[in-house]
């Protein structure tokens, strides 16, 4: 009987440790977005610029790339504060 009950409490201490690094991995993705345009100095729409999210939380990076319209989109964000930079090879 004592070992059914400690072959219980272990599998317990498993389950509630695997879920807790499960949960621990989704930190910072959720269900939000961001988006925009990127322009040149002109207004003319950039193609192929790299744009990257990073939230400063949990150290986690979203990457994009804009399209020839110069809109990019970036999904599956959670809460928290981001550092968004945009880079282009020839632009600072």
């Amino acid at each position: 009987m004592k070992k059914i009950q400690i072959n219980m409490i272990l599998t317990v201490v498993l389950v509630i440790t695997g879920m807790a690094l499960i949960l621990q991995a989704q930190q910072g993705r959720g269900t939000g977005r961001i988006r925009g345009t990127v322009n040149d100095e002109a207004g003319s729409p950039l193609k192929g610029v790299k744009i990257v999210a990073e939230i400063q939380n949990f150290k986690l990076t979203f990457k994009s790339t804009s399209d020839k319209k110069g809109n990019w989109a970036i999904g599956g964000l959670g809460t928290g504060i981001f550092l968004i930079t945009a880079n282009m090879e020839g632009y600072e």
